[in-house]
């Protein structure tokens, strides 16, 4: 008899599925298995920090010259701000258009979810500025942002540790980019291996998470949450498949037929940090993109490429001023718009960081911090839905710079 063998990507897709029912029906024992897709997303975090240290300094070092590498990261740096103000601009026209924080369904039960300690932790939190993001960039040791996994940190020293490189003689820099690039294959290999339980892995998370929810929160919420998927949605299917349609050489539909391993551990995980492996292994696989261009790209847009999140937060900021009755101007607006752009680079790839990062932007137009306490409810279901469209900006711009680049460096 002939076995009968199951696409990896089906088997996702079942997992997400038959978690998300299981943890509907039985929620007192998906808490219990939530552990398991703990474990999945630790073993997927495990080899994302050194493969964002190998491949980015591999990649960096790759470009050969300076000037090269400055013409690649000042493209891809533009591109991804380009984005991140298109989504911010969806979120805020759409929460102006649909107004969620008016139409908000029981508004005791809300009002009722911002707890004091919730409110307390957060104005404790309230430190975010430009000079202390920049700042903050520097590491004082690269051993301890190994440890305390600062990608933003991580990034800046491959980043100058490829500079490096560069500029010393190509036979000792050869030593060096080959013993990493041996380095980045035998963890994509272990990334293969990981991929392996990500039908468990997905099951246990979903079901986990779906059993965590309350309904009424959900209800009352309902608004918000449309608006904010339905931003999601628009952001990721209509501005990223008309980049990759006219920017790059992929029919929309191949181009997302090819990513939606990616885009389902994005939404289980609700880490791009954690994606990023498989991301990586799926822009060289499935999508043929150069290693060189790759390993520079995706590990940077995962760290500063948050275009899900800042939409979130765009549609967040208009939704909490609705919420208190509090009318905000075009110049207010516009501010948020900024704040939303300096948030989503400085907002660390892992879950549920974004809503602290939303701190900034209503403190920028005097919005209450008492509002994120409202919105912390529903944040796991919304951080989840929001990763898919960071991990497939970062595919998308991976492929438009591809395009663009590979034979000029």
């Amino acid at each position: 008899m002939k076995k009968i063998s199951v696409p990896l990507h089906y088997q996702i897709f079942i997992g997400l599925f038959l978690g998300g029912i299981f943890g509907f029906l039985f929620p007192g024992f998906s808490s219990n298995i939530k552990p398991i897709g703990t474990i999945f997303i630790r073993l997927l975090l495990l080899l994302a920090i050194p493969l964002v240290l190998t491949t980015l300094i591999v990649g960096t070092a790759s470009l050969n010259d300076i000037k090269s590498l400055g013409k690649l990261g000042l493209k891809t740096l533009s591109i991804y701000i380009i984005t991140t103000i298109f989504a911010l601009t969806i979120g805020i026209g759409l929460a102006n258009l649909i107004q969620p924080g008016k139409v908000v369904i029981n508004k005791e039960i809300v009002q009722q979810s911002a707890t004091l300690d919730i409110t307390q932790n957060i104005k404790e939190n309230t430190n975010f500025d430009v000079l202390t993001f920049v700042t903050e960039a520097i590491p004082k040791n690269i051993f301890e942002s190994l440890t305390n996994a600062n990608m933003l940190q991580i990034v800046f020293f491959a980043l100058f540790f490829g500079i490096a490189l560069i500029l010393i003689d190509t036979e000792k820099s050869k030593v060096i980019t080959n013993f990493l690039d041996v380095i980045s294959e035998v963890l994509i290999k272990m990334v293969d291996l990981v991929m392996k339980f990500a039908p468990i892995g997905v099951f246990a998370l979903l079901a986990g998470t779906v059993s965590d929810f309350g309904i009424s929160i959900l209800y009352s919420l309902m608004w918000y949450i449309i608006t904010v998927l339905l931003g999601l949605s628009l952001h990721t299917f209509l501005v990223y498949g008309l980049m990759i349609k006219y920017f790059t050489n992929f029919k929309v539909k191949d181009f997302f037929s090819k990513i939606r391993n990616a885009q389902t551990i994005a939404f289980s995980t609700s880490s791009s940090a954690a994606t990023l492996p498989v991301t990586m292994e799926i822009a060289e696989k499935e999508l043929k993109l150069p290693r060189k261009i790759t390993s520079f790209v995706l590990p940077l847009g995962a760290t500063i490429n948050m275009d899900g999140t800042a939409l979130l937060q765009g549609v967040a900021a208009i939704f909490i001023a609705q919420f208190f009755d509090i009318d905000l101007n075009l110049m207010q607006q516009l501010t948020i718009i900024f704040m939303g752009v300096l948030a989503s680079i400085g907002t660390a790839p892992v879950p549920g960081v974004g809503i602290i990062m939303l701190i900034g932007i209503l403190q920028s137009v005097g919005l209450p911090l008492e509002g994120i306490g409202i919105i912390l409810g529903v944040d796991r279901i919304l951080d989840m839905s929001r990763t898919i469209t960071n991990i497939t900006g970062d595919l998308t711009v991976a492929c438009v710079v591809s395009k663009k680049y590979i034979r000029k460096i």
